[in-house]
């Protein structure tokens, strides 16, 4: 949220994307409550929020991989997108254009789901002749918000594959939150 909440600061459009609405409302929740003092105008509706200083910041359902289709972006931030069906789609037929107008940023979030477009992405943040994309991961155990303990118990509980897919590759900053791959279009 923070990518988002420092363009729209800067009066910049910037966008959220989850694989659907219930994903989309946490989020949405915690910007109004953080950005409250600021806010000029949010439109659950539209899922819309204006600042003061003239940003938005707009959140989007992947349900449809159009979402969004026709808009201009400084920063678009893509939670849980190994969730999103047509993730290559998205982002090559919709997300990346939007960004064009501002030389934007994206953010794609998510836990790894397999082999799929997202660890395409991934791979493309540890290529260096891709100086423009990064991608890193972290376990959970960096995360000193989680108890050691919860972890170990987790172990227990969870065969190898789901341990090692949940807790071993993630970086959660919240519940959701897990390996980031950035691409940056620098000025």
């Amino acid at each position: 949220m923070d990518r988002l909440i420092q363009k729209a600061l800067q009066g910049k459009p910037a966008a959220w994307y989850a694989p659907n609405y219930r994903l989309l409302a946490d989020v949405w929740r915690q910007l109004n409550t953080t950005l409250r003092s600021i806010i000029t105008r949010t439109n659950q509706q539209e899922w819309r929020i204006e600042l003061c200083g003239g940003g938005v910041i707009e959140m989007w359902s992947l349900d449809s991989p159009d979402s969004g289709r026709g808009r201009a972006y400084a920063v678009a931030v893509v939670d849980e997108c190994a969730m999103v069906p047509d993730l290559e789609q998205v982002w090559q037929q919709t997300i990346r254009p939007m960004l064009t107008d501002y030389r934007g940023e994206a953010w794609f979030l998510s836990t790894p789901k397999g082999i799929d477009y997202f660890k395409l992405l991934f791979d493309r943040g540890q290529d260096p002749e891709l100086s423009e994309w990064a991608s890193w991961q972290m376990p959970t155990a960096r995360n000193t918000r989680i108890v050691a303990g919860e972890i170990e118990s987790a172990r227990l509980d969870l065969t190898d594959g789901s341990f090692s897919q949940e807790y071993l590759t993630r970086l959660r900053l919240r519940p959701t939150r897990c390996i980031s791959v950035v691409r940056e279009d620098h000025a």
